[in-house]
């Protein structure tokens, strides 16, 4: 059964749930101490949307670092969300925390916005900043992260 542009519209407030992938730039930051490390990620997330301002997302990504310390780091993300009436068009705050591949401990917070391409199929574009919760020199691990990806709704 094919929807109308506005059943879809409102369908994208319901709850279902979400896979998706993503392709990242991350850019450590640049401090005296410690060279760029740039670093490619691939990720892949899963979630649930819990109504129409809220979902959660579980994610996992894969860094080849330019140092040559490759690693995968897992967090559990909350995200608020509000799409914009008579659009497309979500913009998101996202915070969560989990854990990289050597055991320690991360959080993230960012912001990103969703774009529906179909029912079933959102652009994301995304980013985080990601740091590890205790570290004397956190500041000089933090991550930038700037992610592009789709996400497929079922």
């Amino acid at each position: 059964m094919e929807l109308s542009r506005e059943e879809w519209r409102k369908e994208l407030d319901t709850a279902m749930l979400n896979r998706g992938a993503d392709i990242a730039v991350a850019v450590v930051q640049k401090v005296e101490q410690m060279p760029n490390k740039s670093r490619i990620n691939i990720g892949i997330d899963a979630g649930v949307q819990l109504g129409s301002y809220f979902r959660v997302e579980a994610d996992v990504d894969r860094a080849w670092r330019t140092d040559g310390k490759d690693g995968y780091r897992v967090t559990l993300n909350g995200i608020g969300q509000y799409r914009i009436p008579n659009s497309v068009v979500t913009p998101y705050v996202i915070a969560g925390g989990g854990y990289a591949l050597d055991g320690t401990a991360i959080w993230n917070v960012g912001a990103g916005t969703r774009i529906a391409l179909s029912q079933a199929v959102e652009l994301d574009l995304r980013y985080r900043e990601v740091r590890p919760f205790e570290d004397r020199k956190a500041a000089l691990k933090q991550d930038h992260v700037f992610t592009t990806g789709l996400n497929y709704r079922f």
